[in-house]
């Protein structure tokens, strides 16, 4: 999440993550300035990859 979401962004994401049941897992991460776009994303591929690479294995 950036900050560029706003607050609605923000609440959105809270309602998903509380609607998220096991074996489903969320993190909240909040990019300050961030944006959509590839250097926001870049800086929190490394751990969506691990994170893909644990449940994708099984």
């Amino acid at each position: 999440m950036t900050r560029a979401c706003g607050d609605e962004g923000i609440e959105n994401t809270r309602a998903f993550m509380a609607a998220a049941r096991a074996p489903l897992t969320t993190k909240f991460e909040v990019i300050d300035g961030g944006g959509h776009n590839f250097g926001t994303y870049q800086r929190v591929m490394p751990d969506a990859f691990a994170w893909l690479s644990t449940y994708m294995g099984r």
